[in-house]
């Protein structure tokens, strides 16, 4: 062999064929190869972008969102109209909220299970008396149970305790109860004459900030 003739080595090798992605965009012409990796691109900055507005508009409502879930299931805010509702009392009479215009009005929801509802009754009580006619109480039992047996449960605490103002009964699915977007007890939400929410308070309340509140409803 000559020492100037290229051995087998020394032949340039061919390019090997494309794989993979590569492979799959080599088939494709040429101005959809270009334009394909740019579409790409773009849609992954949107997504970002869109994460960011998200993660920024939900930070505000993060609070509210944890206690009551979405905004439009919030109890009744200040301002608001109280929603109606007519319910039985525990001896058969029908009771309308917004026949009661022209008073105050608290709207206690309970259950005879709830401690601390049973602990405020006697101070609702107290303050209902000393209204002599001037203030409107409605009790709303939320048992959870049938209604023969709600019945009989809130019956009993009535008659034990004293109880002179009306207790009504909620459905067995608590209709009244979600229908004022509540998720405990006890709740109270006070009206004034005009029937429209001065405050709603989630939770037990002491003798000294219910007086407080009653007084602003029935100036």
């Amino acid at each position: 062999m000559r020492p100037d003739t290229p051995t087998e080595t020394d032949q340039p090798q061919p390019p090997l064929p494309p794989s993979g992605l590569s492979a799959l965009l080599s088939h494709l012409p040429r101005p959809i190869r270009i334009g394909l990796p740019v579409l790409i691109v773009l849609g992954i900055i949107g997504m970002l972008v869109a994460l960011q507005i998200t993660g920024s508009d939900s930070s505000g409502q993060s609070g509210a969102l944890a206690q009551y879930g979405p905004l439009d299931a919030r109890p009744p805010q200040q301002g608001d109209p109280a929603p109606d509702f007519a319910l039985q009392t525990l001896d058969g009479e029908s009771v309308r909220l917004s026949a009661q215009r022209g008073k105050p009005v608290l709207v206690n929801f309970w259950a005879t299970w709830c401690g601390p509802c049973k602990a405020e009754m006697p101070d609702i009580q107290a303050v209902y008396a000393a209204a002599d006619g001037k203030l409107v109480v409605l009790a709303v039992n939320v048992e959870g149970t049938s209604a023969e047996r709600a019945r009989t449960l809130a019956r009993d605490f009535r008659d034990l305790q004293g109880i002179s103002f009306p207790i009504l009964l909620d459905s067995p699915d608590g209709d009244v109860f979600e229908q004022y977007r509540l998720k405990g007890l006890p709740d109270s939400v006070f009206i004034d004459r005009n029937g429209v929410v001065q405050e709603m308070v989630i939770g037990p309340l002491s003798k000294e900030a219910l007086k407080e509140k009653l007084e602003r409803i029935m100036r």
